[in-house]
């Protein structure tokens, strides 16, 4: 039992490799001990990095029970300890500012997957924040997007945060034509909040003070940019939001909005800093809830990257269906918790190609909008359609590319001169 309670070693020597991308991960991840490593991945958004002693190393796959993502080799004799689920447990104990560090972590890794996500899907450059803009856009957005209630609560924190404005007028006159309709949720004794459909629990620009589990129902995590809606994420029971803000003393980054109506447990600052000292289960579970969303936004923003529409839409589904471990050897029907024009925020997809996309996606007979949810009625037919519009945009793209290589060889300095 003792033996058990200790973190072993692994020693790797120079030009060895710790993990090999596309290998089962086996539900290992290593922190470096002593010496160096590279880590090298096939993906635009995560270049090769070196890595040093106190580095982590394969540990969203490990934590998520995916594949290894990336391949790592040993660039001096190296030393590494291995931990497991159960070592992590005693990790944790007997250092708690590891739990911590891993946190701000996978903190920072979402936070710059949904950077990504938002100017892939957007020509414009992110606006700066620092006049608290953002809230009078979001409310802007949704005031035209016919959503009132939303509307009013992103005008009012706005015109609370930056009473001298650029907008203030604007948004003033904007909130009197808004009938009154209040954000309203119900407080329970239990610190739990019960918010109905289409409700704000926070908007970007906001301070946060406060994380949030959800207990039941569902919430969308958005971001309003160039006059367009981006979801980054629809999170569902048990998932946690909200934490970044605590981890890094920023303000909200985003927005969260109810789907239906949901409850919710609600922890401030105190609160989470004597979980993180004291309640090594609850802080177990959200390192291991954060794991899963920073795997499921790392392969949303890939999907960003690609160009055709219907690529964009199928591979969105099928990495929430692989973040969730559904196989897709079978023929069973599947219902998703969001409808078709969600799916189209979520994929990044052009709002000049939003119609038609939608268009082409109701032909296909294994895709219904059931009461406002996706349902799939063969999901191996799904994994197939995706295999297949992934390898036509990739086709597509090193058509581009090859064709601006091209051209760039054969391009001539207009200034020089010719003898012939």
């Amino acid at each position: 039992m003792e033996n058990s309670e200790k973190l072993t070693i692994n020693k790797y020597k120079e030009g060895s490799y710790l993990t090999v991308k596309d290998r089962p991960s086996k539900g290992i991840f290593y922190i470096i001990k002593e010496g160096q490593v590279m880590t090298r991945s096939s993906t635009l958004l995560q270049p090769d990095i070196t890595q040093k002693p106190g580095d982590f190393i394969n540990v969203i796959p490990a934590l998520t029970n995916h594949d290894c993502e990336e391949s790592t080799l040993a660039l001096t004799d190296v030393t590494v300890i291995p931990v497991t689920s159960e070592k992590l447990k005693i990790l944790i104990k007997n250092n708690t500012s590891v739990a911590l560090n891993m946190l701000k972590i996978f903190t920072q890794k979402i936070r710059l997957y949904n950077y990504c996500m938002e100017t892939l899907s957007s020509s414009a450059s992110p606006p700066t924040d620092e006049d608290n803009s953002s809230l009078f856009l979001t409310g802007d957005y949704y005031y035209k997007d016919l959503k009132p209630a939303l509307a009013k609560y992103a005008f009012t924190r706005y015109l609370e945060m930056a009473p001298h404005g650029e907008y203030v007028e604007k948004a003033r006159e904007l909130l009197s034509t808004i009938e009154s309709v209040e954000n309203a949720s119900t407080v329970t004794e239990e610190k739990h909040i019960t918010y109905n459909d289409s409700q704000f629990i926070f908007c970007e620009g906001e301070d946060g003070n406060e994380l949030y589990f959800i207990k039941s129902g569902h919430i969308k995590i958005t971001k309003i940019s160039n006059e367009k809606e981006t979801i980054f994420a629809v999170l569902g029971t048990g998932d946690v939001f909200g934490e970044m803000a605590i981890l890094d003393n920023k303000s909200r980054s985003a927005n969260a909005v109810s789907i239906g109506e949901t409850d919710l447990v609600v922890i401030n600052k105190s609160a989470f800093k004597y979980f993180i000292e004291n309640q090594l289960d609850i802080i177990i579970k959200l390192i291991y809830t954060l794991a899963d969303r920073v795997w499921l936004t790392s392969k949303t923003a890939e999907s960003f990257i690609m160009k055709e529409p219907m690529a964009k839409m199928y591979e969105t589904l099928v990495t929430i269906l692989k973040k969730d471990h559904i196989k897709f050897d079978n023929h069973e029907t599947y219902k998703f918790n969001f409808s078709l024009i969600d799916l189209v925020h979520m994929s990044g997809v052009d709002k000049k190609d939003i119609n038609e996309t939608i268009l082409k996606v109701k032909k296909d007979k294994i895709i219904r909008e059931i009461s406002g949810n996706i349902h799939i009625s063969d999901l191996e037919k799904l994994k197939s359609m995706a295999d297949y519009y992934k390898a036509f945009d990739t086709i597509n793209r090193r058509k581009k590319k090859h064709k601006e290589e091209l051209l760039s060889d054969f391009e001539i300095d207009s200034d020089m001169d010719f003898d012939f």
